[in-house]
């Protein structure tokens, strides 16, 4: 029977004072990002100073993500300028590891839908900013390695800024997740993994 209905999107949302990354610039690419106030606002999040400052994170996939499905991303900024000109971009690498797999040295995968660039758009400073949607396509993951332990390590870069850094800011507040979960299973057993009882 044919039907409207979709799967509902299940959204994680993780603040920049929660990224598990080092504040040094070895670890976090040129420059030396660091968590600040925002300006006479009550959020913190990291100072991007400088074009090709990086920060990175390292998280396990959720336990209830369906493979095969795209994970959505989106980046939560703000800054001082209240040009609505401004533009920034921003690039998002990644690197899914496997359980027993070697954690790289370097992020160096591109999203397979990129983040578009973003503007400021209003002419008024401190906007509660969020990017278009970038796309990872996770067809390569199946049940058993999820189960197993996927460590999911991304880098975020502010690539280029027409915002005058100097005075204005700009700060990456946080990251969004969206994906598919997995809800449903063939039997009553909730006890059993989701993979031992995949038809």
């Amino acid at each position: 029977m044919a039907t409207n209905l979709g799967r509902t999107r299940r959204r994680l949302y993780i603040p920049a004072k929660a990224f598990a990354t080092i504040e040094d610039a070895v670890s976090l690419g040129n420059g030396a990002p660091t968590i600040t106030q925002v300006t006479s606002r009550l959020l913190v999040g990291w100072q991007m100073d400088a074009a090709g400052d990086i920060v990175t994170l390292g998280m396990k996939l959720p336990f209830d993500f369906e493979p095969g499905r795209p994970i959505g991303i989106k980046l939560h900024w703000t800054s001082g300028s209240s040009t609505a000109a401004d533009t920034i971009d921003w690039i998002v690498l990644y690197e899914m590891v496997l359980a027993d797999g070697q954690i790289p040295t370097s992020i160096s995968t591109a999203l397979d839908t990129a983040i578009a660039q973003d503007t400021v758009g209003v002419a008024t400073s401190f906007l509660n900013k969020w990017t278009s949607r970038g796309i990872i396509d996770a067809d390569a993951i199946t049940r058993t390695q999820l189960e197993a332990g996927v460590l999911l390590l991304l880098s975020i870069e502010m690539d280029a800024s027409a915002i005058d850094l100097s005075g204005e800011k700009v700060w990456l507040l946080g990251i969004e997740f969206d994906y598919v979960p997995r809800d449903f299973v063939g039997t009553k057993d909730n006890d059993l993994p989701l993979s031992a009882i995949e038809s």
